[in-house]
């Protein structure tokens, strides 16, 4: 026979309400303490990883397809796996 449970009667977990009585996400940017400008903005990664090529792509072909986006710093490497 499975235990008896003693608190039922409990209410379930409290959540943050809105003044208003509406339920509040508790990532809410009203919370206090939870701000996003305390974040320091990252460093742009500068790498790319493009996998499944066709074995027929060349380093020149993706300058010529990605030139088309934006300035290249380097020529592509391409590894066989």
């Amino acid at each position: 026979m499975a235990p008896v449970r003693s608190d039922r009667n409990k209410k379930p977990n409290s959540r943050p309400r809105r003044s208003d009585g509406f339920w509040l996400h508790d990532r809410s940017s009203n919370k206090p303490g939870n701000t996003t400008d305390a974040l320091q903005p990252l460093a742009p990664n500068t790498k790319l990883v493009v996998s499944n090529l066709h074995y027929e792509i060349t380093p020149n072909n993706l300058v010529s397809i990605f030139g088309q986006v934006g300035t290249l710093v380097r020529e592509p490497l391409i590894r066989v796996r």
